[in-house]
């Protein structure tokens, strides 16, 4: 199945999310420019935009007095935070529009190159750039480089007779194709494409990342703020057991963004350390020169071309992103509860 046939689905949940200002050929399976999505972007853009700053320099009741105004400014911080996110994803869509469209274009250059040399059909799904590395890992653990290469008899007859070497054409191309270090350098080549795929999904998408994760960190840390308030002057009334589940249940979503996308990324950059692995098991006679130098070759390329998927260069998005939020949050929350306990003492 095609690339693009396979995301048609969720290219119309783009569509409908402002994500991508492309129409999908169902013909062709290609994308085409749409004047409309660009202008039904550029009108939720601004319009989003005015919304957020209206809401922040009008007179708001934010900013009265009130026995729940900490709950409100807490809520007043989440909403400016998804709205920001929001208008950062979309903007950022709308300018990659070219980058996210030939993104596209080279997967499907690199699923030719998979059935055309390596002979396996990709089975597209979500995850792009982890299921061809799969496929990357599996066929590299078929290499055997222990053979010497063979010489096909009608050469070495030529070759005892003249010195030279005259094969016939296809038998040629036939030992090219079935060589197991060409095979080899077939994955090298691929595992190089895929890594500028990743890099063309950071400078896509490295903004938003940025932006959602720093939202997620800041209302988890005021959520878990506000759950703490409440239960300093818990009471065991409705209205307080129903501000704490609120809260909790407003935490989950933004903890599962921030769990999905360290644990993709995760997996995704793993994968790549797999081939690593798996390349010094390789089974190899590296008395030949050739064998021995193109494995030494793509070992260096794998040590040199790793793949990190970042935010915006920030910081790179794996497991150990969580244990720095956990830190974090912890950290300010920490601040936050002493400065409260400060504002409660009475005035000496």
């Amino acid at each position: 199945m095609d690339i693009v046939e396979s995301i048609s689905v969720l290219q119309t949940v783009y569509q409908l999310a402002n994500l991508s200002p492309w129409i999908l050929d169902k013909k062709t399976w290609s994308f085409l420019q749409s004047r409309v999505l660009e202008l039904y972007t550029t009108i939720v853009i601004i319009g989003s935009s005015a919304l957020m700053l209206y809401s922040l320099f009008t007179d708001d009741i934010l900013v009265k007095a009130s026995d729940n105004e900490i709950g409100q400014t807490v809520d007043s911080v989440q909403m400016v935070g998804i709205r920001m996110a929001h208008i950062a994803s979309v903007l950022e869509s709308l300018i990659r529009k070219n980058d996210q469209k030939k993104f596209y274009d080279d997967v499907k250059e690199i699923d030719r190159i998979f059935e055309s040399s390596l002979g396996i059909t990709i089975n597209n799904r979500i995850l792009i750039i982890k299921e061809r590395l799969n496929e990357l890992v599996a066929a590299l653990d078929e290499v055997n480089l222990t053979a010497e290469p063979s010489t096909p008899m009608r050469t070495r007859m030529a070759q005892n007779h003249s010195g030279h070497v005259f094969s016939p054409k296809r038998q040629q191309e036939s030992n090219i194709e079935n060589s197991p270090l060409t095979k080899l350098v077939v994955i090298r080549n691929i595992y190089d494409r895929l890594h500028s795929q990743s890099v063309v999904i950071n400078h896509c998408f490295g903004v938003s990342m940025l932006i959602n994760v720093g939202n997620d960190f800041i209302s988890i840390t005021s959520n878990c703020y506000w759950i703490f308030i409440n239960f300093k002057d818990f009471s065991s009334t409705v209205i307080d057991f129903l501000q704490i589940a609120c809260s909790a249940i407003w935490s989950v979503p933004h903890l599962l963004n921030v769990l999905v996308l360290a644990f993709i990324c995760e997996r995704t950059v793993h994968t790549s350390v797999d081939m690593a692995l798996i390349l010094h098991r390789i089974n190899s006679n590296f008395n030949n020169d050739k064998y021995g130098s193109a494995v030494t070759q793509f070992s260096l390329q794998l040590l040199h071309q790793k793949l990190s998927l970042t935010a915006a260069g920030f910081f790179t998005i794996d497991s150990t992103l969580l244990y720095t939020i956990v830190g974090a949050t912890t950290t300010y929350l920490i601040i936050l509860i002493q400065f409260h306990l400060n504002e409660m003492k009475p005035n000496t």
